[in-house]
């Protein structure tokens, strides 16, 4: 496998929280259990989520969710799909679903100290 085919992604030793500033990146986080975006936009496909579920947040914090949807990745001319994220709008950290990118596209993740690589099976 060559480096064209990596698709690099921010550790995920960070958690979204109401005290972090916003950022756009997205970050690899092998305990989320659902994609998560605080931009409607980034959602294809967006409807409103009509149920009560909170997103409970690592200090706590139960957040309102108020899209579901999908996303799409064109990173490094590779296409990832990222169906079923939820956007929650007072969450700062964009967060992939380690478990879920794996099920749904052909790829794996490899974990480091300090960093994480999402590659092409």
């Amino acid at each position: 496998m060559n480096a064209q085919n990596a698709f690099f992604v921010a550790p995920s030793s960070y958690c979204a929280s109401l005290e972090s500033v916003s950022d756009q990146a997205w970050y690899a986080d092998s305990d989320a259990s659902s994609h998560v975006t605080n931009d409607p936009n980034q959602l294809f496909n967006r409807s409103y989520f009509a149920g009560n579920d909170r997103l409970t947040i690592g200090n706590g914090f139960a957040l309102h969710v108020s899209h579901i949807g999908s996303i799409k990745s064109n990173r490094l001319h590779h296409k990832l799909l990222f169906p079923d994220a939820l956007c929650v709008p007072h969450t700062t950290k964009n967060l992939l679903c380690i478990s879920k990118l794996t099920n749904d596209n052909p790829i794996f993740v490899e974990f480091y100290s300090n960093l994480c690589f999402i590659k092409d099976l």
